[in-house]
């Protein structure tokens, strides 16, 4: 594990952090539904950390496949989704994104 992955998953909390500045979390929505147009999408959140954009995608209709180095962010992703009936579709390292392509697309 690098420096990176023991940060995110041993000492970062990415989810808090947004539910306590939730202006950003907010005002980071409003662009994604200006730019993000058209029903059923397919997304790759590259970097996606504990899926929150990500779930809020999905939660708009579109296919969310969500990418993280941390598998501490990656399991609050999938936990996250499921308590909330979301379909996420999360996987590991997107420093490994070959691994997965095929699985995504």
């Amino acid at each position: 594990m690098d420096k990176v992955e023991k940060f995110y998953d041993e000492t970062y909390d990415e989810w808090d952090r947004l539910e306590r500045h939730k202006i950003e979390f907010d005002i980071t929505k409003r662009y994604m539904d200006e730019y993000i147009r058209g029903e059923n999408l397919s997304i790759f959140d590259i970097g996606g950390g504990p899926g929150r954009y990500s779930i809020y995608l999905a939660e708009k209709g579109h296919k969310v496949s969500l990418l993280d180095l941390s598998k501490r962010n990656i399991q609050v992703a999938k936990e996250k989704s499921a308590e909330r009936g979301i379909t996420l579709e999360a996987y590991g390292n997107q420093r490994t994104l070959f691994i997965y392509w095929e699985k995504m697309i």
